[in-house]
């Protein structure tokens, strides 16, 4: 096994849009922490991978397969091998169009070409500095740092977890977050860490933009943390995992601080991680990676619904409230006007499973709910599997199906929930395909 990896700085400049809330004044006023694109090559026998995540809320699937293609050529593979990932802070620049509802100014566009021109040319050398390594990988899960954001109510409601509730009028978390972290690491011949690959379910939403400041949020913290256990500053590439309904807030001890709160969740993570390398074991050199795509259709808007958008759009006079946690129902009337010329068409998004030595990964192209990465893993014939969540593209929202039967947030139609109902059934089974080929 061979592996190279780099850190690529794509920080915006001040003045692009902050995405992950709705306010009218969401231009970045400065940097907190760098944004970044942690790329990691591997190469065994025949088979090469180039792996990619960026610290973005998201990547539309037609940017990512423009990158996937010109990162792939410059370091000589096919873009079915290059896996694109966001780590979907909340604190990155605006750039996903949810197929077509936003658009990018300008400057959003300038910076995006500029962010892909430094990747590509970040990982230009990276075919001349492989090096022999060891594989080496444990998962171990984590309590206590990752909730279902979706609280069932004494009243038969479901509310969001940003809202602060009474908790004794809690009845329940509508779903379990995965708990799993998993942990696979690079090990050079003189026994330094390389690289290290880090995975977790966990929103990163805990800044959200706050002060108006660049953040790659919790993951920012982690990386720090685990620099200073490991002199020879590895590359970390984390990545999320099916991570649609679960958050860093706990409903029975509320806490909407910001970046005290990604410092601590970050540093803990870190901790955990450091303490599953340190239980790793080596495996294989076996690498191998296959392709697929699910295909979705945008959802039918009811006539209940068109009528509903109309007048609360007339009536709001095209003014939207603004809201760091949460969308307005000005925003979603809005989306539904627009979306009702294109219900029914159908969308496609690649996906990619990976293996890594004796661990599998299959990628997930949005926010799909935990439980569809956990039927995922239940079905998938290793032992050891991870959810490559925001990956090869961005589908919005995919919330199981009893969500579309108890309301909430996530299931709503809207800009970032537009696909049919059946549609984590298909996610499901083309997951499933690709893991048991390879």
């Amino acid at each position: 096994m061979k592996s190279a990896s780099a850190m690529i700085d794509i920080t915006p400049p001040i003045g692009i849009s902050i995405c992950g809330n709705v306010r009218d004044d969401d231009l970045a006023r400065g940097t907190h922490d760098p944004l970044l694109c942690n790329a990691v090559l591997m190469e065994s026998e025949e088979t090469s991978v180039l792996f990619l995540v960026l610290d973005w809320v998201g990547v539309d699937e037609a940017e990512a397969t423009i990158l996937r293609k010109r990162a792939g050529a410059v370091v000589g593979i096919l873009k079915k091998n290059v896996v694109v990932s966001a780590t979907h802070t909340h604190s990155g620049p605006k750039i996903i169009t949810r197929s077509g509802f936003d658009y990018r100014n300008d400057e959003e566009e300038k910076y995006l070409n500029k962010a892909f021109d430094d990747i590509v040319e970040g990982v230009k050398s990276l075919p001349g500095e492989l090096e022999e390594v060891s594989l080496w990988g444990a998962v171990s899960d984590i309590e206590g740092h990752n909730f279902c954001r979706r609280l069932r109510m004494a009243d038969g409601k479901v509310v969001m977890n940003w809202i602060e509730v009474d908790p004794t009028d809690v009845v329940c978390a509508t779903g379990d977050p995965d708990k799993q972290m998993s942990v696979v690491g690079m090990k050079r011949a003189d026994n330094t860490w390389q690289t290290l690959m880090v995975n977790f379910t966990l929103h990163a939403a805990i800044c959200v933009g706050r002060d108006w400041l660049w953040s790659a949020d919790y993951v920012n913290y982690l990386r720090e943390r685990i620099w200073e256990a490991l002199p020879e500053k590895p590359v970390v590439h984390f990545s999320n995992g099916a991570e649609g309904d679960v958050n860093a807030l706990d409903y029975e001890n509320f806490n909407l601080e910001a970046f005290p709160e990604a410092q601590r969740y970050g540093r803990e993570l870190a901790d955990h991680a450091m303490e599953i390398l340190g239980d790793a074991e080596q495996m294989s050199d076996k690498l191998n990676c296959v392709t697929g795509a699910v295909a979705m259709y945008r959802r039918e808007i009811t006539q209940e619904w068109s009528q509903w958008a109309k007048a609360k759009w007339e009536a709001c006079g095209g003014e939207i409230p603004q809201l760091l946690h949460g969308i307005p129902s000005e925003y979603y009337a809005h989306a539904i006007i627009n979306m009702e010329q294109f219900a029914g068409e159908k969308d496609i998004y690649p996906m990619t499973a990976v293996r890594v030595g004796d661990i599998a990964a299959v990628t997930l192209p949005g926010e799909i709910f935990s439980q569809i990465g956990l039927n995922i893993k239940d079905k998938s014939p290793f032992d050891k599997t991870f959810m490559l969540g925001l990956s090869q593209g961005y589908c919005g929202y995919i919330p199981d199906k009893k969500a579309f039967a108890e309301g909430g947030y996530e299931q709503r139609t809207g800009r970032g929930s537009r696909y049919e109902v059946d549609s984590c059934d298909k996610i499901e089974s083309v997951a499933q395909n690709l893991l048991e080929l390879l």
